[in-house]
């Protein structure tokens, strides 16, 4: 475990040289956390279920107490053990010489060599701890003894005054480009053809003076926008370009959806039945950092949004160094039980899958598949929520691999606050002022203004 001192303004972008900060965060995963593997109605009472993630193969079956977990690999002559069958209740056998394993990785018995095998017994393979939540099974992939689930996953999905409703994607990229892609302003830009964007504009948003904190186990800004948010037009003039968007006739569409007979439509995504204020009792705090979850990247892959009627996380889980598999989690509270089952029937299937996950989300996808993230690279201020992240996971990584590990003085002289009243805190870093010279080992703190 490294807990060697380093300065709070450590360096977090690749401006060339050797070291490039970004592979002291682990490009299969963090280990020590609860991971989402599969929806517990997707195992199979007789065939068992292969999942992939953080590099690893897993045999996913029904054991005796719940879902099982372990290796996929089998001890004998290493056959896929997910290729397999459950010919008995709470185990699963190898395809190839019947070796039968229960819920505790144990042979209790191989098919193909009689009852009195006298290797039953004497083999097993590695458990993996699991649980299940909201209808997902989450596994514990770390070495050590596992957390509880309630420490590390957000606390919305344990109120069971909500409903959370769920989909998978898959894009082929790291889950770290995954994850910083929801840290940036590029929906005005890149989503500009979207079915949602096309019925209800993306502003320009801007960070100017937003200070990011490490609150719990993520990062938060102080805001979102300033005061420009709804105040800047539509189009622009870019000096010695043109105007940007080069049109407005897209603005036809938003039009012709805020009136009748097609007005309804958009309020689909607006949480009709749903009261507004719901989410924001998850962020109640006056200040940032005395708050365990806000909105922003969280450890291990997280991204939350405050969507006023709904709390929406996108889990980045790291399958194969260039695959990524996104859960996203709507979670919410209806007003009654006419409202959930318009929320199940009409809006989830709708709007959240069809519109978000697969024509929004998507576009994001494609354009990452291409993309590299071993190259040098050059911010601006608009970067800051994903710096920020950046330091918060390497800073993980340093001290044993988890958020709860970075000790508390460190976090404190990172947000620029002191707990003893008699003793000043570190100040928080100014913005810098560029890109060193050298471009090599210059420390780089995270711009705040």
């Amino acid at each position: 475990m490294k807990t060697q001192a380093q300065p709070d303004s450590l360096r977090v972008v690749h401006t060339g040289g050797e070291h490039d900060p970004r592979t002291e965060i682990p490009a299969l995963g963090f280990k020590d956390y609860w991971y989402p593997v599969i929806p517990v109605n997707k195992i199979r009472k007789r065939k068992p279920a292969r999942v992939r993630l953080l590099g690893v193969d897993l045999c996913i079956f029904r054991g005796k107490s719940g879902p099982a977990a372990i290796s996929n690999v089998c001890p004998h002559r290493g056959v896929s053990l997910s290729d397999g069958d459950c010919h008995f209740a709470g185990t699963v056998s190898c395809p190839y010489h019947g070796w039968t394993f229960d819920e505790d990785g144990v042979v209790v018995g191989i098919l193909s060599e009689g009852p009195d095998s006298p290797a039953a017994g004497r083999a097993q393979v590695r458990t993996y701890p699991t649980t299940v939540i909201r209808g997902q099974v989450f596994a514990w992939m770390g070495d050590g003894p596992p957390t509880n689930p309630e420490d590390d996953l957000p606390p919305e999905f344990f109120d069971e005054s909500c409903i959370s409703l769920t989909n998978r994607r898959t894009w082929k990229t790291n889950w770290r480009q995954a994850l910083e892609n929801m840290n940036d302003n590029h929906v005005f830009y890149t989503h500009i053809n979207s079915v949602q964007v096309l019925l209800r504009p993306v502003p320009k948003i801007s960070f100017k003076g937003a200070k990011p904190y490490i609150t719990g186990s993520g990062i938060t800004l102080s805001h979102y926008s300033d005061d420009t948010l709804n105040t800047r037009p539509y189009q622009e003039e870019y000096p010695g370009l043109g105007l940007w968007p080069k049109h407005r006739y897209r603005l036809t569409w938003t039009w012709l959806f805020k009136h009748p007979p097609l007005s309804w439509i958009p309020n689909l995504s607006k949480g009709r039945y749903q009261t507004s204020s719901d989410a924001a009792k998850f962020n109640e705090g006056t200040d940032a950092f005395e708050r365990e979850w806000n909105q922003g990247p969280n450890m291990p892959g997280m991204m939350r949004i405050n969507m006023g009627d709904l709390l929406f996380t996108r889990w980045c889980v790291p399958v194969e160094d260039r695959l990524t598999r996104l859960y996203y989690f709507y979670t919410t509270r209806p007003r009654h039980k006419l409202s959930e089952l318009w929320i199940r029937a009409v809006k989830h299937p709708l709007i959240y899958k069809l519109l978000h996950d697969r024509n929004l989300g998507q576009q994001d996808g494609d354009i990452l598949e291409n993309a590299r993230y071993d190259m040098p690279e050059r911010m601006t201020a608009f970067d800051i929520e994903t710096l920020a992240w950046r330091r918060l996971a390497i800073l993980s990584s340093r001290y044993g691999g988890r958020h709860d590990l970075i000790p508390q003085e460190r976090i404190d002289r990172i947000n620029g606050v002191s707990r003893d009243p008699e003793t000043s805190a570190d100040p928080v870093p100014e913005a810098p002022a560029g890109v060193s010279p050298d471009g090599a080992s210059k420390e780089v703190p995270i711009p705040v203004g």
